[in-house]
């Protein structure tokens, strides 16, 4: 019998970076676990034929997880309590919690029935509520691996639990055989697919971010330095607002649209054939980097969900008004400089796939009495209102 191994976060939103998550846990479990079976699991169902891959429905988990042989968390930003995940991004059944249904739930009902749960390179928001800590701490707790995307998720999260054997990884999605491909096998391959959206080699990705927008001055003289390269404009996350033909700046006005959005797979073959990305995006930026591209993209905040570029200079930090980082971003363009990081990066998801086929391999263990599904679907929803209920209760609304 083929092992089952649900993967749970977004992936039924338009948001190129979190759809590449199964497809990497499939490829490098593929190639570990012949015959494994990498099933993503999201708030809505989608068909293979009319979206990236099929994704069952959280309302379907209580039926669905019994079968599975291991529960992957992650990975991107998951570990969170605030509603405003995406634009109106909500459970399919008012039961479930939003938005910790799509990662704490099932990572506790992992812990419940014996499954391993390994937390897949997810990252935290900072300021976790105190109220989550009985579902956080038992969590962490009966997880098989704790694998996160940066240090500052996991000193959040040893708020909850002492976590001796968490670590740090790099994002999975630079895993991907696409964008390790040697340079003449994948632009064969992308041919068809240039061709297609009237894509002209060389070229050079520019994200259509409205906050790119902010970032006219220097994205229109990188296009100056760079008059023999197509500037194609590409929808990162349509369901977080990306459209293409938002630039005011009369330089961009004419920039190369791609249209329909592509799959996830033709994006990252659109993204290893680029010359370089300009972009606001966490993950366009990771993945160009493992193709050996360069990236310009704005200066973050420390510890910001974007610390993991840190360790991947050169990056070209391009801030308002300033054209000076779009010549040197067409400087790199003509003359890459590869990020000295990227072979360890590479070889510690190597790494990371390998123990995780064998904590699979290992199997599933006792069964721990934590109140069963119901129980744990409810939870969140009674602490979060207890929290949130005055000292004399009179405004706690009904739980679902």
């Amino acid at each position: 019998m083929s092992l089952k191994i649900g993967i749970f976060g977004t992936f039924d939103v338009e948001n190129w970076g979190d759809l590449l998550f199964p497809l990497a846990a499939s490829e490098a479990l593929g190639k570990r676990l012949p015959g494994c079976k990498v099933i993503p699991w999201s708030y809505r169902q989608k068909e293979a034929g009319s979206w990236a891959y099929e994704v069952r429905s959280l309302a379907d988990l209580a039926d669905g997880v019994a079968e599975l042989d291991a529960i992957l968390i992650g990975g991107g930003h998951l570990i969170r309590f605030d509603k405003d995940v995406a634009k109106d991004y909500l459970p399919p059944d008012p039961g479930l919690h939003h938005p910790t249904s799509y990662w704490l739930l099932p990572a506790l009902l992992g812990a419940e029935l014996g499954i391993p749960v390994i937390w897949n390179g997810p990252s935290s928001s900072r300021g976790l509520p105190e109220w989550a800590r009985p579902m956080l701490a038992t969590a962490l707790e009966h997880s098989s691996m704790a694998c996160f995307r940066d240090a500052t998720s996991i000193s959040e999260l040893r708020r909850f639990h002492s976590l001796p054997q968490a670590r740090v990884i790099p994002d999975t999605a630079m895993g991907l055989e696409v964008f390790r491909t040697a340079s003449p096998e994948r632009t064969a391959a992308a041919a068809p697919l240039h061709e297609r959206y009237g894509i002209r080699p060389p070229f050079v990705l520019v994200h259509a971010s409205g906050r790119n927008n902010e970032f006219a001055a220097p994205i229109a003289a990188a296009r100056r330095a760079l008059q023999g390269y197509q500037f194609v404009e590409i929808e990162i996350g349509p369901d977080i607002g990306d459209r293409v033909g938002g630039f005011d700046h009369p330089g961009l006005a004419d920039l190369h649209p791609v249209s329909p959005w592509p799959s996830p797979a033709d994006l990252a073959l659109l993204v290893a054939t680029s010359s370089g990305v300009i972009t606001t995006s966490l993950h366009l930026s990771l993945t160009a980097i493992a193709s050996g591209r360069p990236v310009m993209r704005p200066v973050e905040k420390p510890g910001s969900k974007y610390v993991p570029l840190q360790e991947h200079e050169p990056i070209v930090w391009m801030r308002r008004k300033k054209e000076d980082a779009g010549e040197l971003f067409a400087e790199r363009v003509q003359s890459p400089i590869p990020s000295t990081a990227l072979p360890d990066c590479l070889a510690r998801l190597d790494t990371h796939w390998d123990e995780v086929a064998e904590t699979i391999s290992r199997g599933k263990t006792s069964p721990r009495p934590l109140g069963g599904t119901n129980f744990l679907a409810q939870l969140p929803f009674f602490l979060e209102q207890a929290a949130c209920e005055p000292a004399d209760g009179s405004s706690r609304p009904p739980a679902p």
